[in-house]
């Protein structure tokens, strides 16, 4: 766009400096030459525009475009409703042609600022489109920050999803065993109370009670499901149709999730049984 800018000024500047009563022997003649430079300045002055909206458009992220549109259109109007009573007193101070050739070179600052957009556009494009996607793939959520305001975060939709396991174990995350994403339940410190209460036996090498729903099911869900999560159960409820071998994959997790469920109350009544004979 900066080259298209300044590349516009020089035929323009010769438009308006060229005396057209002398081209090709005839008076009043303008001639092929000029003919070709006007088409050519015209040309070259008319890609800025656009090409600034569509710039625009890719280096601010969706929610603000409006108020920067807003703001294009608006020295738009301011230049197009200025430039005429700037260069018609111009035209009184001096004459007809230096006014132009002032207003004509008023495009090579454009020009350079053009220069300076073309440093720092693939950042602020890259930058842009990480938000946006960001956007598409999270919620928005109101945090308390260390002064006490509030302030709108994004959240990916991996934290959300956390978040959702979170809630649901009642603790915080601490690590994974046999693919499921283990978290404690508070009063952690109090270990033999803590085994029995879960249905396991104690021993060392144990961990909390594992979530309702493992992480296997969770990767098939974000792959191939919209998925809803209901914060505080834990449930992941699918939105949309699967296909043949991931319905079966899924109804058969929710299978070894039920026998699963039923040995541990098993175990928990069993353990009940022993602790009441003793």
């Amino acid at each position: 766009m900066s080259i298209s800018t300044m590349l516009g000024i020089p035929p323009l500047l010769y438009l308006i400096n060229k005396d057209f009563h002398s081209v090709d022997g005839g008076e009043g003649e303008i001639g092929f030459l000029s003919a070709v430079l006007a088409f050519f300045g015209g040309l070259m002055a008319t890609m800025t525009g656009p090409n600034t909206r569509a710039v625009l458009m890719n280096v601010n992220p969706p929610d603000i475009c409006g108020f920067v549109f807003g703001l294009c259109t608006i020295s738009d109007d301011l230049g197009r409703g200025l430039g005429p009573p700037i260069v018609s007193g111009l035209v009184l101070l001096s004459d007809r042609a230096i006014a132009f050739n002032i207003s004509a070179l008023g495009w090579l600052g454009c020009g350079v600022f053009l220069m300076l957009v073309a440093t720092t556009i693939r950042e602020d494009e890259d930058a842009a489109a990480a938000y946006t996607a960001a956007a598409t793939r999270g919620v928005t959520r109101e945090q308390t920050g260390a002064d006490g305001k509030n302030s709108t975060v994004l959240q990916s939709e991996e934290a959300r999803l956390e978040e959702a396991q979170l809630a649901a174990g009642g603790g915080s995350r601490k690590k994974k065993k046999e693919g499921y994403s283990i978290v404690p339940a508070s009063g952690e410190d109090d270990r033999p109370q803590q085994y029995y209460s879960s249905g396991l036996s104690p021993s060392e090498e144990h961990s909390p009670s594992p979530l309702p729903c493992p992480n296997r099911i969770l990767a098939l869900a974000k792959r191939n499901l919209e998925v809803h999560s209901s914060i505080g159960e834990g449930v992941y409820v699918p939105l949309r149709s699967m296909s043949a071998s991931d319905k079966e994959e899924y109804n058969n997790e929710e299978e070894e999730e039920k026998k699963m469920a039923a040995e541990k109350k098993l175990v928990t009544k069993n353990i009940t049984i022993c602790k009441n004979n003793k």
